[in-house]
């Protein structure tokens, strides 16, 4: 009986071993919402483990500033630097908040010209791709030559008819008026 009990014994102690070196892992619970989602490399972790969070805004957002949270099960908060965290000895939720990234717009502006006037319309808040329209008004015995705009990168660009499709940049729009050529008089005998 005796080496039934020390196998016993052995089985125990083992089953003991086995308990004191189970390691205890911890839950990490990502975030989702409109505008985007935040996962952590593994969805749970011992204590003292580095964990890396992702983040993935969806198109047209971005990741609010610090809005980026960690907090333990008792709403303790978890220092994160440069995406990452130190696993606590407890369960985390990650928070985050996505914001819609501002669309950019964009100036028409025109400069003034001898004989005549241009307006441009839209001429404020114009978002690329959009038409801009220009109003051409000549004064008496004037026509336009010819239209060009310039982008803040000073690229000019020919205008060919009343409107033109508004850049990534503002710009401004240079018209030249040159005087009509007067008709040659008829002679009458």
């Amino acid at each position: 009986g005796l080496y039934i009990q020390h196998n016993s014994w052995v089985a125990y102690s083992y089953n003991n071993e086995a308990d004191i070196n189970k390691r205890t892992t911890f839950n990490i619970t990502g975030y989702s919402s409109t505008g985007g989602s935040v996962t952590a490399d593994t969805t749970s972790s011992e204590a003292g483990k580095q964990i890396t969070l992702n983040v993935s805004p969806q198109t047209g957002y971005r990741l609010k500033e610090n809005s980026l949270k960690v907090t333990d099960a008792n709403n303790g908060n978890v220092t994160v630097t440069n995406n990452s965290f130190t696993m606590p000895a407890s369960n985390v939720t990650i928070s985050a908040e996505f914001e819609k990234i501002p669309e950019a717009t964009y100036s028409v502006w025109v400069n003034g010209a001898t004989g005549g006037t241009v307006t441009a319309t839209p001429n404020t808040n114009v978002k690329a791709g959009t038409t801009v329209n220009l109003i051409i008004e000549p004064e008496d015995d004037y026509e336009l030559e010819k239209i060009i705009y310039r982008d803040t990168n000073a690229k000019e660009v020919t205008i060919n008819g009343t409107s033109f499709v508004m850049p990534n940049s503002s710009v401004t729009v240079f018209p030249t008026f040159k005087q009509k050529t007067p008709p040659t008089p008829t002679k009458h005998n």
